[in-house]
C-alpha cells in the first residue's frame, strides 16, 4: 500500500511538471543563426505567447499566442489553436495549426488588416496609397516537404482604391480565389468597378517560377491619364479588353 501511494505522488509530481514546463524550453531548440528568431516567451509550452518573432529578418509578428489541443495527441499529431498580431504592418489573425510525422496543416486561419497599411510594401515607381480592408481566409491548406499538397482558401480586398498622383482607382471590391494543383499556387483574381475590371490567373511553382496571365479593361470613369498608361500591357482587343501574359522568377 505504501509503494503504490509514493508511486502515486511521484507520478502526480511527475506530471505537474510536465504541465508546467515553461515556453522558454523551446528557445535552446531553436539555432542561434537559424531562420527563426524570437525574443521573448511566457507562458508554458501547452499555453503560451512568443513575442518579436521574425523569419529570415524579412517577416515579423509582433505576438503570437498558443493553446495545445489535447485531443489529437493521441493521433501522435501537435494541434495548436493560435491568435497573433503584428504591429507593422498592423494585422491581426488566428486559426488551427497542426503537424503530423509529414505535413504541416492550417485549419480556418483568418488574418484581417488594413490596406493602407501595406501601402509602403506594394513594388512600384511611383508612391501608391492603398484603401479598404483586407481579408484571408485559409479553409484548409496542407504542405509536405516544403511543397503545397492541398489548399482552399480566398482573399477579398473590401472598397479597394488605389490613389497615386497619377490618379486614383476605384476597384470596388477584389476577390482572389486559391488553390493548389501538381504542388503549384494558383491564385484567381476577380474584380469589377466602374474604373476597371480585371480577371486575372496567378501560378507559382515551387522553383519560384510563376505565370500571370489575364485580361484587363478601362471603365468610363478611370482618369485619362491612367487610360493611357494601360497601353503598355498591349493593345485592345475588339471587345475593349487589354490580353496579357507574362513569365517570370521571383
Amino acid at each position: 500500500m505504501k509503494i503504490k501511494c509514493i508511486v502515486f505522488f511521484v507520478a502526480v509530481y511527475l506530471l505537474s511538471l510536465i504541465w508546467t514546463l515553461p515556453a522558454s524550453m523551446i528557445q535552446p531548440f531553436l539555432a542561434q543563426n537559424g531562420p527563426v528568431k524570437i525574443q521573448a516567451f511566457s507562458g508554458t509550452i501547452w499555453q503560451g505567447s512568443a513575442k518579436n518573432i521574425s523569419y529570415q529578418n524579412n517577416y515579423q509578428l509582433s505576438n503570437v499566442q498558443w493553446s495545445v489541443n489535447w485531443r489529437t495527441l493521441w493521433t501522435l499529431a501537435l494541434s495548436l489553436d493560435v491568435t497573433f498580431n503584428n504591429d507593422a504592418p498592423r494585422l491581426q489573425g488566428k486559426g488551427e495549426l497542426v503537424a503530423d510525422m509529414n505535413t504541416l496543416h492550417l485549419n480556418q486561419f483568418e488574418v484581417n488588416l488594413k490596406a493602407a497599411d501595406v501601402s509602403s510594401y506594394i513594388a512600384s515607381p511611383i508612391p501608391i496609397e492603398a484603401q479598404g480592408k483586407i481579408r484571408l481566409m485559409i479553409n484548409t491548406v496542407a504542405i509536405a516537404s516544403l511543397s503545397c499538397q492541398q489548399l482552399d482558401g480566398y482573399l477579398v480586398w473590401r472598397k479597394a482604391a488605389l490613389n497615386s498622383v497619377m490618379g486614383n482607382i476605384n476597384l470596388a471590391n477584389v476577390e482572389i480565389d486559391l488553390s493548389c494543383v501538381n504542388q503549384r499556387l494558383i491564385a484567381k483574381v476577380q474584380q469589377v468597378s466602374t474604373d476597371l475590371k480585371t480577371q486575372l490567373q496567378a501560378e507559382l511553382q515551387n522553383n519560384g517560377s510563376y505565370q500571370l496571365r489575364g485580361t484587363i479593361k478601362d471603365g468610363p470613369t478611370l482618369p485619362k491619364n491612367i487610360q493611357e498608361g494601360l497601353s503598355w500591357l498591349g493593345p485592345k482587343g475588339a471587345d475593349g479588353k487589354i490580353a496579357f501574359s507574362y513569365n517570370g522568377r521571383l
